[in-house]
């Protein structure tokens, strides 16, 4: 079991009890196959628990797994409650171990189950719904399931009606319900050890040094490299594509409702009209203020600003109420809205159960960074919908970090003002509640962010040393092709030059 001081760091780079377990297992797998006694066209798997787990998840990714027999786990009610089985963001939008299992098929598969654990109604359910995928192969004769009343185990009873399977599917050998075990002794402990057992426990320090080490590897080749074999253009649309399923983001909107319409008032000539906005059939609720001036013209840039905390903050007497004024006088129309968990949706969160601190939270749901960035997605795409091509996105504080990791996920067109005062891009500044995103840092976190979003118009103000310095590397790689730029100024100073406002 990891504590949260190493489950948290290590999962913002990508690693896990699950990740290294399922490494250790393709790394066994290679050397069996690299030994001269092994016909590497005839190998099974089988394992117990979270040896099942690892003996499905293994076969998944390498097919020269031929013949399985996960004992004691296949269940769609309970999918493992152990680290091990269960990595970052492994059973999003409800995938289970049955989905798993199904993409094995028409593999030679037995499945034991017992009366006294979670697979006690296996021949009823799972086994039955299994069956029909392999019939779909013609493949029904591949799979097979015992049932005996006992505990959660892999007993004797269990192995000799599993090596059967193996001999009848790799070796060709006649069906059988069971081969006898040979009454051989287990070989002393401290055979089965590489070193001696540590004489003193390892400590958190101890630890958290060990993983800082793997995390810089997992992450090395996070940001793109000039000696790199890919082109910088490949790079970007495969890690694109990483993102996009790290942040779990939804791209197939249509027709975004809004689901109340709130009070108008004026500013100036302009109009501001409250909506909620939502995406049709998600529980999700944006609150947003469509400001729209009588004088805009086609054409002209349309304003999603992105409120890092209340809406208010862009009206009068807020701490950036210039940036708006200013987008009005240009006669400018602009839509404000707030992230999930802040202002008028502050109080949903305390009406959701999320418990954070369970260590396999991370597993089946997703991230509140991913819902707010899903926000920003989902009002550009209602702006897109009601004609509002030319869109630029304004943020500040937590909010640029979350418009930043939007923008390569959004329409090439969508340029962006950010304001990177004092914002950070280390395993600290994503550790909070908002923040947090599992594998992050796999794709660079912000650094990665702003190179795959390089041929978008992003001006990001007053960055941060290491955010400044990737911005003029990104400029170097993409050449003529990057738009990004820099200012030393604030937002408000940044938006009024862009806008054609003297200062």
């Amino acid at each position: 079991r990891w504590e949260k001081p190493l489950r948290l760091p290590a999962a913002l780079h990508g690693v896990s009890p699950f990740g290294l377990q399922t490494w250790n297992s393709l790394q066994a797998l290679e050397f069996l196959c690299s030994m001269p006694e092994v016909d590497s066209e005839r190998l099974g798997c089988t394992g117990a628990s979270g040896g099942a787990s690892q003996t499905w998840t293994l076969a998944l990714l390498d097919e020269r797994i031929k013949v399985l027999a996960p004992v004691c786990m296949l269940s769609a009610h309970f999918q493992g409650g152990c680290l091990c089985e269960e990595g970052p963001l492994l059973r999003l939008n409800g995938v289970t171990s049955f989905d798993i299992v199904s993409a094995l098929a028409p593999r030679p598969m037995l499945l034991p189950s017992v009366t006294q654990d979670w697979t006690n109604l296996l021949p009823q359910y799972e086994f039955p719904a299994l069956q029909q995928v392999y019939r779909l192969f013609d493949a029904e004769q591949n799979l097979a399931n015992f049932h005996c009343d006992a505990p959660h185990n892999y007993n004797r009873y269990t192995r000799e009606r599993v090596y059967p399977w193996f001999t009848h599917w790799l070796l060709n050998q006649a069906a059988r319900q069971s081969i006898a075990e040979d009454e051989i002794a287990p070989p002393p402990e401290e055979l089965l050890r590489h070193g001696p057992e540590p004489k003193t426990s390892i400590s958190l320090a101890q630890s958290q040094a060990s993983l800082a080490k793997l995390q810089e590897h997992y992450c090395a080749k996070a940001l793109y490299k000039p000696d790199a074999a890919a082109s910088f253009a490949d790079w970007q649309q495969e890690r694109r594509l990483q993102l996009g399923k790290i942040l779990n983001h939804d791209l197939e909107l249509r027709h975004i409702a809004m689901r109340v319409r709130g009070e108008a008032w004026k500013i100036g000539e302009a109009k501001a009209q409250g909506y909620l906005l939502s995406r049709r059939e998600k529980g999700d609720l944006i609150s947003t203020v469509w400001i729209s001036h009588p004088d805009s013209k086609p054409g002209q840039p349309c304003f999603l600003l992105v409120a890092d905390g209340e809406k208010r903050m862009y009206f009068s007497g807020g701490s950036h109420a210039a940036v708006l004024d200013s987008i009005l006088r240009r006669n400018c129309n602009a839509l404000v809205m707030e992230l999930l968990g802040s202002g008028e949706t502050a109080n949903m969160l305390q009406k959701s159960v999320r418990d954070e601190d369970e260590p396999t939270f991370h597993a089946f749901n997703p991230s509140l960074f991913s819902f707010r960035v899903q926000d920003i997605l989902t009002c550009i795409a209602m702006l897109q919908e009601n004609g509002q091509e030319n869109i630029t996105l304004v943020a500040t504080g937590e909010a640029a970090r979350t418009a930043l990791c939007a923008l390569p996920l959004s329409s090439a067109k969508t340029a962006a003002f950010l304001e990177m005062d004092k914002l950070e891009d280390s395993a600290e500044a994503w550790s909070g509640s908002f923040q947090f995103q599992p594998m992050i840092m796999k794709v660079g976190g912000m650094k990665g962010c702003l190179m795959m979003a390089a041929e978008r118009q992003i001006t990001l103000c007053r960055p941060v040393p290491d955010m400044a310095k990737t911005l003029s590397q990104t400029s170097q790689i993409a050449g003529k092709n990057c738009r990004l730029s820099m200012s030393t100024d604030s937002l408000t100073l940044s938006m009024g030059r862009y806008l054609g406002e003297a200062h």
